[in-house]
């Protein structure tokens, strides 16, 4: 029979999951070799997305997303029927933390109840987790436990509790840089190629540019200063806490977005 490997991404997720695995007696750890990236599965490339993409709130009409408040963003896998072949993944998702932190995890039931395995997955013995609230990141991983195929098609890896903390914007990005990125394999251990759909989050007033509470003048002046596209554009260039319509563009829409708004203010 075809040996195939368990493999959780990066030297903390692995010290984690093996240890699990082995006492259960699903891992057999002498037949697992140092694994390397192998090409993409098939033409398609499979896409991991925040659901949802885009939340924008306005802080007096939308309390429950004041200072304090909580919600919840889905990560999904959309793939077509046949690939990737999912046999372990590993998501992780940086934020601003001055505006948002992890507040908790949850798995989804992609792995757990599309495998085959009998030993189902490292979720229903584990938590394979770390958040790091300080440094605005935080990881979650789970694998196909035993020597079984890898699951294929859409489905929900994990939801995302998130607690406001802050008055302002935040990415939340899918993070595949810097150290332990997402990563998925499939049940030979190689690399499956994908793409990414980051998340968004504001919940400042409408027509408060600047982020300083208030809907005046000076949110013109932030208007002005990032205005685009030109001509002539702003000498700061586009940011999307500044786009007041979040359509792309800094202009005169943007603008008229502080007029009707104009006076109002975080007491």
């Amino acid at each position: 029979m075809r040996k195939k490997r368990l493999f959780i991404v990066g030297i903390v997720s692995a010290c984690l999951i093996l240890p699990v695995a082995v006492s259960l007696g699903f891992v057999n750890l002498p037949i697992i070799p140092i694994l390397n990236p192998g090409p993409p599965l098939g033409s398609f490339t499979p896409n991991l997305l925040c659901d949802p993409d885009t939340i924008i709130k306005d802080y007096l009409n939308d309390p429950s997303y004041q200072i304090g408040g909580t919600f919840s963003v889905d990560v999904n896998i959309s793939a077509p029927v046949g690939e990737p072949d999912l046999y372990t993944w590993h998501v992780k998702i940086s934020y601003d933390n001055d505006t948002l932190n992890v507040n908790s995890f949850a798995y989804g039931d992609f792995l757990a109840v599309g495998t085959v395995s009998p030993n189902g997955t490292s979720s229903g013995v584990a938590d394979i987790t770390g958040t790091f609230n300080d440094d605005g990141y935080a990881w979650i991983a789970e694998s196909v436990l035993g020597d079984y195929a890898g699951v294929d098609g859409n489905g929900t890896l994990l939801m995302i509790e998130f607690l406001i903390t802050g008055y302002g914007c935040s990415d939340i990005n899918i993070t595949t840089t810097e150290s332990m990125p997402t990563q998925l394999l499939d049940s030979a251990g190689s690399d499956i190629t994908f793409t990414t759909t980051d998340g968004w989050f504001k919940n400042k007033l409408t027509g408060d540019a600047n982020g300083d509470g208030a809907v005046n003048v000076l949110d013109l002046g932030k208007i002005n200063a990032h205005w685009y596209p030109g001509p002539p554009e702003g000498a700061l260039g586009y940011s999307r806490c500044v786009d007041n319509n979040d359509d792309g563009a800094i202009n005169v829409l943007d603008q008229g977005v502080v007029n009707a708004n104009w006076g109002r203010s975080v007491p």
